[in-house]
């Protein structure tokens, strides 16, 4: 339960031979600005860390698309969403945090909306040691990308924590760096090469915690932008979109591979909006096997399924198992990585319905009543094929112990998807 009364859902998935701890119960508190939601993690039951391990960190990755938060003219839902993620922090009793943004600001440049975001920052990690600041290229220029990542250190992990400097290859403590951070040298932009007016592309940083090493990147691929040409290419094998996700992800780990070079072995992690997608003719005859009436319709921009949206969004938040093995795009991705370029890039079992596109639930009407939402039912927007968009995918290191994947939901149009982790400090 955090200081406004807001609950969380919480859906993960763990290790099986790791085994779980269960953390603290959350007590239910309503307020009239929030609707009631229960902080509670369901089966599979991931690691919840109530207290710190004398000579451990608890480590996490979340990646989150602020999107539909940037047309939120009153910026409440983006409060929210910050609520939200300091939650996450105190239930888990993160020490590093590292957050992945994708499209800050909305759909276009929004200097009150980042401006605003690089206020709240200091207010999101219980008892903050450090804070990277909000690393992006905040200018509205050719090479802006809208994808940004924060780096949260609590107080007693500080002394523990390092950041790679791009320009000597060498680590250096997070307590001596400046206030603000350089782009170029203590972290890295860049927009896609064939992104043209999109903002598509990645940040990348590198961390030394306790003693572990990684280079991580928030990254936002390209996505479908018409669901006729997803259907299409479902039925003749696989389309455009795809391949031109899969380029674009060689293009970030060459950039990885080059920037890291001489700063010593260490490992990846890659956490943001993958913009996968399933197989858009077996999702429609899924559907139409689930509900013989139904009379699908795939337009561009909307998708019409021909049932009531009660019986679809049913079908989709209590039955998504069954057309889960028809988003095999990830699987892709990690075998073409390791063939081509040798990255073993991995995901822990993903165990919760699809991350996006979710209808906003979080309009005004809803934030100033006291509406009870019921966060396992959540109705999907019917502008795009629902899909697991929202991932994070890492290289094994022997130093990482407890891992677990969890899906939750929030005031946005995605889920929320982070990584926890214990390692050595």
């Amino acid at each position: 339960m955090n200081q406004d009364g807001c609950k969380i859902k919480l859906e993960t998935t763990a290790l099986p031979h790791l085994g779980a701890l269960d953390g603290p119960s959350s007590p239910t508190v309503s307020s009239p600005r929030t609707p009631k939601r229960q902080l509670k993690v369901v089966p599979p039951i991931g690691i919840a860390y109530s207290t710190r391990t004398e000579g451990t960190l608890n480590c996490c990755v979340m990646t989150a698309n602020l999107g539909s938060a940037g047309e939120d003219p009153t910026l409440e839902v983006l409060h929210h969403f910050l609520r939200d993620v300091r939650e996450v922090l105190q239930y888990h009793c993160v020490h590093v945090f590292c957050l992945h943004l994708q499209e800050i600001g909305g759909k276009r440049y929004d200097e009150e909306f980042s401006s605003t975001l690089t206020g709240l920052i200091p207010t999101v990690m219980p008892r903050l040691g450090w804070s990277s600041g909000l690393m992006w290229h905040g200018r509205d220029d050719a090479d802006f990308t809208a994808v940004g990542a924060v780096i949260f250190v609590e107080a007693s992990a500080v002394p523990h924590v390092h950041l790679l400097d791009f320009t000597t290859r060498a680590y250096t403590p997070v307590a001596s760096l400046p206030t603000a951070l350089e782009e170029g040298r203590h972290y890295g932009c860049k927009k896609f090469r064939d992104a043209g007016t999109s903002r598509k592309g990645w940040v990348r940083y590198g961390l030394r915690y306790g003693k572990e090493s990684a280079l991580l990147v928030a990254l936002h691929l390209y996505h479908d932008s018409d669901n006729r040409v997803s259907m299409e290419s479902s039925v003749h094998g696989e389309g455009p979109y795809a391949e031109r996700r899969r380029l674009a992800l060689r293009e970030v780990l060459d950039d990885v591979t080059a920037a890291r070079e001489g700063a010593g072995d260490g490992g990846l992690m890659l956490g943001g909006d993958f913009n996968v997608r399933m197989d858009a003719q077996a999702l429609v005859d899924w559907v139409k096997s689930q509900k013989e009436a139904a009379t699908p319709s795939v337009k561009k921009n909307e998708i019409s399924w021909g049932v009531a949206n009660e019986e679809i969004n049913h079908l989709f938040g209590q039955h998504w198992q069954e057309f889960r093995s028809n988003c095999n795009e990830v699987k892709v991705i990690q075998r073409e990585m390791q063939d081509e370029a040798q990255v073993d890039l991995q995901e822990l079992p993903v165990c919760w319905p699809p991350t996006y596109p979710i209808k906003d639930i979080f309009s005004s009407s809803v934030l100033e009543s006291d509406t009870t939402h019921d966060f396992v039912n959540e109705e999907y927007s019917q502008k795009r094929l629902p899909a697991w968009t929202d991932r994070i995918l890492f290289t094994p290191s022997p130093g990482q112990a407890h891992l677990s994947y969890h899906c939750m939901s929030s005031p946005l149009d995605h889920k929320l998807v982070f990584l926890l982790w214990q390692c050595a400090s």
